[in-house]
């Protein structure tokens, strides 16, 4: 695939991912305390980024050097 068009996918992507997270947080908000939403989307997002990591890195990320 052309790397200026999995750009462009990936922009699209990220513009959704910001969409949906403003949207989200929006919703939740009015329930939810401000504290506690910001403490369940870090728990969310810290499996996420490290299976990303994974994915991406390997098991490299996981040596201490």
């Amino acid at each position: 695939m052309d790397n200026q068009i999995l750009g462009q996918i990936l922009a699209l992507f990220t513009a959704l991912c910001w969409a949906l997270n403003s949207t989200t947080y929006n919703i939740l908000g009015k329930s939810i305390k401000s504290s506690s939403l910001d403490y369940a989307r870090s728990l969310l997002a810290v499996p996420i980024v490290f299976i990303w990591m994974l994915c991406t890195e390997g098991l490299a990320i996981l040596s201490i050097s």
